[in-house]
């Protein structure tokens, strides 16, 4: 199993960190069998939104997602998941982008308050891991 399998790019978004449940969020997270190997809180500047984002350039809402995004403070993690498969396992436990559709349980259903702000983003493969890491982290 390698490393990259293992791992997992999480961040938690303005809307949780306004509220102070990033400490129950991580609770969550290890509680589901996640390790937080990094915990940095900061403050995206718009560049690095819009990177985290570019999948959605163009569309209606890429403007507003940046814009929500950089309007207050996130907490980016580096998660690792030993049993592999972190980041498939990591987006079942968020949940549905809207809330009303997320699994009792999920991230999502319990923290988020809205459909833009649903709380938390977590790398949608394996390989969005590895480039979110890389980008965020610079190293695994």
């Amino acid at each position: 199993m390698s490393s990259t399998d293992r791992h997992t790019f999480a961040m938690i978004k303005p809307d949780a960190t306004a509220r102070g449940v990033e400490d129950a969020m991580i609770a969550d997270m290890e509680a589901a069998g996640f390790v937080v190997e990094r915990r940095e809180p900061v403050r995206l500047v718009r560049e690095q939104a819009e990177w985290l984002y570019r999948e959605h350039s163009g569309r209606d809402h890429f403007e507003g997602l940046v814009d929500y995004t950089v309007s207050g403070d996130v907490v980016l993690l580096l998660l690792r998941h030993d049993d592999g498969g972190a980041a498939p396992l990591f987006r079942r436990l968020m949940g549905a982008t809207d809330r009303t559709k997320a699994a009792e349980g999920t991230l999502r259903a319990r923290y988020a308050v809205g459909y833009r702000e649903n709380s938390i983003h977590g790398s949608d493969s394996t390989e969005a891991a590895a480039a979110e890491i890389d980008h965020f982290f610079g190293t695994r």
